[in-house]
């Protein structure tokens, strides 16, 4: 960004040049309406000294370590560690099969009598996709006869979402399809009405939830709080580096003793008698 008239290094940033401030406040007032901060204080223009290159982010706590380095170009180099974690695949409902429990003897009994037929019925006076298509569907229709399936559901789902949701969810799904395709205002009323319907009922399952599932593990089990906790968060949050004096702590431990020492110090140790015993007040 050529707009180096900003002092970023400030808690509020602020325009240092009024002939280019119309510029820069737009700037400044397009972040503020965005939620965005800028995490480059120093000047990354030495020729200048002004910071051109600049670090926007909506999650201030999803980096650390914003340092510069030189020598690349007429421009410093941000560095900077980024916090984030993978976005899981969810997979859709497919089936699977349980090759453990498949009969193989009838398999292969199925497909010696498919190839003796196959080469029965003259495969050369058929042309190559014709035969490969008589070969794949026998053999599919061994594999689906003689070999368990099931549904492969993915794990990863909401516990609060019930099957009557699900139903009512479906159900939202067919009157909005309804109401694009006939464009009726008695149509779209209905989906709303439904859709208000299926908000209203993931809320409250999902505060019966709160209060009965993980409320009654806080006493007996918190490994279904935390994994709430923590497939409920948008970004990672943690301490940052701390700093005690001239020392620098990065680990847990390092870091728990420095907050440990510093809220002990907000206490005071007050050495009075303790009050009399024989007047009520």
């Amino acid at each position: 960004f050529n707009l180096g008239d900003t002092a970023w290094e400030s808690e509020v940033p602020y325009v240092t040049n009024s002939n280019t401030a119309a510029q820069h406040t737009k700037l400044l007032q397009v972040l503020d309406d965005s939620s965005f901060t800028q995490h480059d204080k120093v000047p990354t223009r030495p020729a200048s000294g002004k910071t051109l290159d600049l670090l926007f982010l909506s999650y201030p706590n999803s980096v650390s370590n914003v340092s510069t380095q030189s020598d690349m170009s007429d421009h410093l180099l941000v560095l900077f560690d980024i916090h984030t974690k993978p976005i899981r695949s969810f997979k859709p409902p497919h089936k699977t099969y349980a090759y453990k429990r498949a009969n193989w003897n009838e398999i292969s009994n199925y497909i010696s009598l498919s190839s003796a037929a196959f080469f029965n019925s003259n495969p050369e006076g058929y042309s190559v996709d014709e035969n490969w298509n008589m070969f794949k569907s026998s053999l599919f229709k061994a594999v689906n006869d003689h070999i368990p399936q099931k549904l492969s559901v993915s794990k990863y789902k909401l516990p609060w979402i019930t099957v009557a949701i699900k139903r009512h969810m479906r159900k939202k799904d067919r009157l909005h399809k309804l109401a694009m395709r006939s464009r009726k205002q008695c149509h779209w009323e209905s989906f709303k009405k439904e859709r208000n319907l299926v908000s209203k009922m993931v809320k409250e399952s999902h505060s019966q939830y709160l209060n009965n599932v993980i409320g009654e593990s806080l006493t007996n089990n918190l490994k279904k709080f935390w994994s709430y906790a923590r497939t409920s968060k948008s970004e990672i949050i943690g301490i940052p580096p701390l700093r005690a004096g001239s020392k620098f702590c990065s680990t847990d431990r390092d870091k728990a003793e420095i907050l440990s020492s510093h809220f002990a110090s907000t206490f005071t140790m007050e050495c009075l008698p303790p009050p009399a015993t024989d007047q009520s007040p």
